[in-house]
């Protein structure tokens, strides 16, 4: 399983929009510099999570060249007598 944005519906011009509104001062507020980061990347990932949403999908065919058939046959000879 993996997570990624979905922007199936998003609009750029809304996005730029929603960022114009975002009150960007609240920043010159923060105490250090990290607080002032947290506080932008929050305010950032909102205005994201609106437009394109963070979705989970599931992920088939990875390569993993470890699995070989006989791992697989043995694997499945185990499951049999459980």
């Amino acid at each position: 399983m993996i997570e990624i944005r979905n922007y199936k519906h998003y609009d750029h011009a809304l996005f730029c929009e929603d960022l114009k509104n975002i009150p960007w001062d609240i920043l010159e507020l923060e105490q250090t510099p990290d607080e002032a980061w947290l506080c932008f990347k929050d305010l950032f990932l909102a205005a994201a999570d609106k437009r394109a949403p963070i979705v989970t999908r599931r992920v088939r065919g990875r390569s993993v060249p470890w699995l070989t058939p006989e791992i697989i046959g043995s694997h499945a000879q185990v499951r049999l007598r459980a």
